[in-house]
């Protein structure tokens, strides 16, 4: 019995679709109102403050653009692919998740299945890269009791939130799921949620214009505390 309001549908602007099933690149396809189709335009590529892609296009004969982002070069996260014309007005924008396997791999063995009450417990821990490759890592460790403490499969983890949750304005359900899967459905699941996260990031025109937002509250100064470090010979250390 809900009811929400549906954007004005505009008379004059761009259309930006996206196929990211390709292991390789992004396949960008534009389209644009019949009066738009005669004039250039750019497309900027960003995660995280850093631009990945950067590019002028014009329509020319053909009533949809379509042209290709690159995979090799863009690390893991939320890419934000914004359409603007020729003044820097930005008319739409598209985000995009890259799952580049950046992730480690953590394979954990314990040395005996025999557990004695308050015993030593000896773990085999191998860390490798998503080719097999071994890395160094500095880890921790958390230990729970499995019968009062039952395990989210889906709940948050490092890696979803800094690739996915910290770039996305609303709630993620079961976000780590998300990445365990490796197959199609899962790209599909994780282009969903893209869909319903466009304009997150910037009020492009207070961009332009250098206008800079409004502090709720002040900056409140804290303790500073300082020293000097020296070696076993009591020596100043430089630069320490």
């Amino acid at each position: 019995g809900s009811q929400y309001q549906l954007p004005e549908i505009l008379d004059v602007g761009y259309t930006i679709s996206v196929n990211s099933l390709n292991e390789k690149a992004i396949r960008v396809f534009v389209g644009a109102s019949e009066e738009l189709r005669d004039k250039p335009f750019y497309v900027v590529g960003h995660i995280r403050q850093r631009n990945y892609f950067h590019s002028k296009f014009e329509f020319e004969r053909d009533q949809t653009l379509k042209f290709e982002v690159p995979k090799a070069n863009i690390t893991g996260g939320v890419l934000t692919l914004t359409l603007f014309d020729l003044n820097n007005k930005p008319w739409c924008e598209r985000p995009v998740f890259v799952n580049n396997k950046e992730q480690l791999v953590v394979d954990t063995k314990l040395n005996s299945n025999k557990l004695v009450k308050r015993g030593k417990v000896k773990l085999d821990i191998n860390v490798t890269d998503s080719e097999g490759k071994p890395i160094a890592t500095n880890l921790s460790l958390a230990t729970t009791d499995a019968r009062q403490v039952k395990k989210d499969q889906g709940s948050s983890t490092i890696l979803s939130h800094f690739l996915l949750e910290s770039d996305i304005k609303g709630n993620i359900v079961d976000p780590s799921l998300l990445f365990k899967e490796r197959n199609q459905r899962a790209i599909e699941k994780i282009d969903l949620v893209m869909l319903t996260n466009g304009w997150r990031k910037y009020h492009w025109p207070e961009v332009w214009k250098d206008v800079k937002p409004k502090k709720q509250f002040q900056f409140a100064e804290g303790l500073t505390v300082s020293g000097k470090a020296f070696n076993m010979k009591d020596e100043h250390l430089p630069n320490a």
